[in-house]
């Protein structure tokens, strides 16, 4: 009998007043082992993504991650994913490997590098089993400025770890904005730091990101060197309105030198950003 691999089946054994040979119940069972092929190896059953679908800004490269699991929703760790999109004119991907990341950012990443304004598919492929996720491209952001203000600040500590730390405020007039993007430029780093991800904002109201909780920065950044001299970081904010009218609003700041807080555990605590180089 062959099992289709898009099709998962999950099955619950209730052990109810079973006995053994003395009239004493018998202990459930453990856990069962992950499914096995043939040879031995654990064989693949899903792959779990961290988006179903995907918003880019032409130009602005991101990072996504996906888990490969077993039956017991284990993570497999000793296989390649094989990326692939449906339109590379629209995105192309970057990224194949084992899985099991050092940094712990999920079984393993690509890069996407987002090219015409459009739409198109990207899919994780391992074994044989497949996971997508859609992806919208946006290109030609108007000037944001009067629409919300940014605030903007970076945190750098002696061991060339940086926090930067952003906070957006909507204008009572408007309605509808998402932030959905924000790239970091600082001159000793060569390259901006890029963010993907979403949070609404309502009128008038007021969202803080990547700050600080419990000790911890929800986002960290080094730069081997460090930054040395300069005048200033800069921040670009991208929204988009109600209306699917797309906006970038920047702003500067002078780096101040700070230290890790007292209750600081030496991790970061996760956030909703995807974020790279």
């Amino acid at each position: 009998m062959s099992l289709n691999k898009s099709v998962r089946l999950v099955l619950t054994l209730l052990i109810v007043g079973c006995t053994n040979d003395t009239g004493q119940p018998t202990a459930p069972a453990g856990p069962a082992d992950p499914i096995r092929d043939a040879n031995g190896a654990v064989i693949v059953t899903s792959i779990r993504q961290v988006r179903d679908s995907i918003l880019l800004i032409h130009g602005i490269p991101a990072a996504i991650t996906v888990q490969v699991l077993d039956s017991r929703n284990g993570e497999v760790r000793d296989r390649i994913v094989t990326w692939t999109s449906s339109d590379q004119s629209v995105v192309q991907v970057q990224g194949s490997g084992t899985c099991g990341l050092p940094e712990g950012r999920g079984c393993y990443r690509t890069f996407l590098y987002p090219g015409a304004a459009g739409m198109a598919t990207i899919t994780a492929t391992v074994d044989g089993v497949s996971a997508s996720a859609s992806v919208r491209v946006l290109e030609n952001p108007a000037s944001g400025e009067g629409s919300i203000k940014v605030e903007f600040e970076v945190i750098e500590f002696l061991d060339n770890e940086y926090a930067p730390l952003v906070t957006v405020t909507a204008a009572k007039e408007t309605a509808g904005l998402e932030v959905i993007a924000m790239t970091f430029r600082v001159p000793a780093s060569g390259r901006p730091y890029s963010c993907i991800g979403s949070v609404k904002l309502i009128p008038g109201g007021t969202a803080s990101m990547f700050r600080e909780i419990y000790g911890d920065y929800q986002l960290t950044f080094s730069i081997q060197g460090g930054l040395g001299a300069f005048e200033a970081a800069r921040v670009s904010v991208y929204t988009r309105d109600a209306n699917d009218r797309l906006t970038v609003t920047e702003a500067s700041a002078a780096v101040v030198q700070g230290t890790w807080p007292s209750t600081y555990t030496g991790g970061t605590p996760p956030n909703q950003w995807a974020c790279s180089w």
